[in-house]
């Protein structure tokens, strides 16, 4: 089939206007992952698991799991929703082994965050907390309350409690006390994940999903060791 004079124009304007935005647009992308900080390696941290996920954190999986992942998080962080596809598929490779923590961290440049961070806590006191954990993810960054109230009658929640929680002082005492724990551990961007097996030497902080996934494909990271026996006395032996 022959191009007519006018498909030509069109074909010649179409690719001269992809080599001008990408003339502009691949430097300017280029300058950003120049400007942004690099993240170190996963770190050995030795904090106490009873530091990093107190009594009543919000536990995905087997609560007798050897191996613990600790997620501080923003609901409205990008890179947290898409990491949370990634710890899923980890979850679901070891389903025994793992159990998954998450604490809220919502970044001071996200103003819909914290407030979705209520909501997650508003419905875990009806016990819904992962459900709607998950919607926030899935829906982000439709954070109005009317979207809050869509998530809840979704959920099955009695939504006027739902509303009294998200307003109240003991569910915003749960966000601040996360936030203070975040920053009590160093934390500055999200996702931060901090991966707590059996021996506390090996715990690691893993400051990116593609960290995560890298140190988790080892499979020498999901050996449980044994804690040490304690060695017997030596006794001399009594001549008779």
């Amino acid at each position: 089939m022959k191009m007519t004079g006018e498909t030509k124009l069109f074909l010649f304007i179409l690719v001269g206007a992809a080599a001008l935005v990408g003339a502009v647009v691949l430097p300017t992308l280029r300058q950003q992952q120049l400007d942004m900080p690099k993240l170190p390696p996963p770190q050995p941290t030795t904090y106490p698991l009873s530091m990093l996920a107190p009594p009543g954190s919000h536990v995905l999986g087997p609560k007798n799991a050897p191996f613990t992942l600790v997620e501080f998080g923003d609901y409205q962080c990008p890179i947290c929703r898409t990491s949370t596809q990634e710890v899923k598929a980890i979850m679901q490779q070891h389903p025994t082994q793992l159990k998954l923590v998450f604490r809220n961290f919502p970044l001071p440049m996200h103003n819909r965050a914290k407030p979705a961070a209520y909501a997650a806590e508003a419905a875990g006191l009806q016990g819904k907390f992962w459900p709607m954990h998950d919607l926030l993810y899935e829906n982000q960054p439709n954070f109005s309350h009317k979207d809050f109230d869509k998530y809840a009658q979704e959920l099955g929640l009695n939504v006027a409690q739902f509303n009294r929680d998200m307003k109240s002082a003991a569910v915003k005492k749960r966000v601040e006390q996360d936030i203070a724990a975040g920053q009590q551990f160093d934390v500055t961007s999200t996702p931060s994940f901090w991966f707590v097996p059996p021996d506390v030497s090996q715990e690691r902080r893993i400051y990116t999903p593609g960290d995560l996934l890298t140190w988790l494909a080892d499979p020498n990271h999901w050996a449980v060791k044994s804690a040490p026996q304690p060695k017997k006395p030596l006794t001399k032996a009594v001549k008779p």
